[in-house]
């Protein structure tokens, strides 16, 4: 089995890029979700969470509140880590499993949609990865349509992560998704091949 991470600064289109894979037959894990579901579901990373943050990450029913949680761990890089430190190795395992699961399923390509697969040395564990870019004016709309965060918000969770010209310098694969969609599903279709055409000839 093919494992495939794609990854992208914030805004870039990652996710997009991510499912239109997922429609041509790949199987997709996104570490985001994944995160989403441990945050609501294991007491234990609530227990740490609330260790080092305090309660100004819970709503006013004493349940965690996300955006409470951003406020908090994307304004500075040292919570940021500690964030990090807390919910990678849970994302990891899960993938993993999730992996091992469709390799015995027999499945031919498995797609990783994971925003800090270098911070984190996902890239290790990987046969390639794909890196979507997209200029910062783009990247920075998009959020800001999406989310409603302010530009302000948008510069200081970007500088969070390595730069985009540094994700591409590590990449095996590079999509720029500041065109239409037809031209993003071209791309990808693009890639698939040169990725199947490696598993037939491995």
């Amino acid at each position: 089995m093919f494992r495939l991470g794609i990854t992208g600064s914030i805004g870039s289109g990652k996710t997009t890029v991510s499912r239109c894979f997922e429609s041509k037959g790949a199987r997709l894990s996104i570490s985001d979700d994944l995160a989403r579901e441990i945050l609501f579901s294991d007491p234990s990373t609530m227990d740490e969470l609330i260790q080092y943050f305090g309660n100004k990450i819970l709503d006013e029913n004493g349940k965690l509140d996300r955006q409470n949680l951003a406020d908090v761990a994307f304004t500075d890089p040292d919570n940021q880590s500690i964030l990090n430190k807390i919910l990678h190795p849970r994302v990891r395992v899960e993938t993993r499993e999730l992996m091992n699961t469709a390799e015995q399923e027999g499945v031919q390509l498995f797609v990783v949609d994971a925003p800090l697969i270098f911070e984190a040395g996902l890239d290790k564990e990987l046969n390639a990865v794909l890196v979507v870019t997209a200029s910062d004016d783009l990247r920075q709309q998009r959020v800001l349509d999406r989310s409603g965060i302010s530009a302000a918000d948008f510069a200081r969770r970007d500088a969070l992560q390595l730069s985009q010209d540094e994700k591409c310098k590590r990449a095996d694969y590079i999509i720029e998704n500041d065109s239409s969609l037809e031209a993003l599903v071209a791309e990808v279709d693009r890639i698939q091949l040169e990725i199947l055409e490696r598993i037939r000839s491995e």
